[in-house]
């Protein structure tokens, strides 16, 4: 898949899995109270519209996810007995994992590696390090979902507002310790500065406002800058 079907295929998914199954209703407010047990979107709806996805282009519903023939690619997944901890990989590139005969659609029945890793590049780096051995690093990039502004929370029955809490603040934490650990031309961190951070799963319908805002961030001077550099890297590669 190039980048556009990417994109139509993203939408489309969004707009059939992450439509709030109580919307329209009062229960939609359920999950701001403490103790709701379940999710706020339906995961057959969700694993249904990855089906679909992956039939349209594969094939076959049930399509493996390691395949050696592309673009080497982690999906990290994590417990929900400890979201702090080491994640786990799924990895398309065969290096002796337990999870080699994981299908596409079966990766979405574990938690998201958000949770704690809304960030994954310092993981990304060292996967790569195992990947390519010695070889240099030429350039790292990083593509944030915007900025976030710093949440307090002091409601401590709730479990779940702990990890996101945590996954608040680790993106950019994570970024604060890769610049210092790469050398500034190897390493670029592109991520929407203003209007995205009140955007959640469920906003969908505001596709053409995301869009926007991700457009104009480039126009920025110093994000201009910072692209021209990352693509003269890339292309001379």
């Amino acid at each position: 898949m190039t980048v556009a079907p990417c994109l139509a295929s993203y939408k489309k998914m969004t707009e059939r899995a992450f439509t709030p199954v109580d919307e329209d209703t009062w229960k939609s407010y359920l999950p701001l109270l403490p103790g709701r047990p379940e999710g706020s979107f339906s995961g057959v709806a969700l694993e249904e519209a990855v089906k679909e996805i992956v039939h349209q282009y594969t094939g076959d519903r049930d399509t493996l996810f390691a395949d050696t023939t592309c673009c080497p690619t982690t999906v990290l997944a994590i417990t929900k007995v400890d979201v702090s901890a080491a994640p786990t990989k799924f990895r398309t590139y065969d290096i002796g994992d337990d999870f080699k005969d994981i299908k596409i659609w079966e990766e979405i029945e574990f938690i998201d590696a958000g949770f704690g890793h809304n960030n994954p590049t310092e993981v990304v780096f060292s996967e790569a390090g195992y990947i390519f051995s010695d070889e240099p690093c030429d350039c790292v990039i990083s593509i944030g979902t915007g900025h976030s502004d710093i949440v307090e929370i002091t409601n401590s029955r709730l479990s779940i507002l702990n990890a996101l809490k945590k996954m608040a603040s680790h993106s950019e934490a994570v970024h604060r310790r890769v610049s210092k650990m790469l050398p500034e031309e190897a390493y670029f961190r592109f991520n929407v500065i203003r209007s995205l951070e009140d955007i959640t799963l469920s906003d969908w319908r505001q596709n053409s406002k995301i869009s926007a805002h991700t457009s104009n961030y480039p126009r920025e001077h110093f994000v201009e800058k910072a692209v021209r550099q990352c693509a003269s890297i890339l292309t001379q590669g």
